[in-house]
């Protein structure tokens, strides 16, 4: 069993380059691939600044009850 599935691991990973692409109107090909790839990085962007802003004042806190 194991043999099978790394034969067909290999086959799937090693195929002929002039080989069409399997299903061409899959979202990981092409511009649709990429525009969602901009809007997770977008989201992360903004839940990253939304992280940051909470951290600030605690941080803040922190800092001024740490002893020197």
């Amino acid at each position: 069993m194991l043999k099978l599935f790394c034969m067909g691991t290999y086959i799937r990973h090693n195929r002929s380059p002039e080989a069409p692409p399997r299903r061409p109107d899959h979202p990981t090909f092409g511009d649709e691939a990429a525009k969602g790839v901009e809007r997770r990085l977008a989201a992360l962007k903004e839940r990253w600044s939304q992280l940051r802003s909470k951290a600030a004042p605690i941080l803040e806190r922190l800092v001024r009850k740490a002893p020197n």
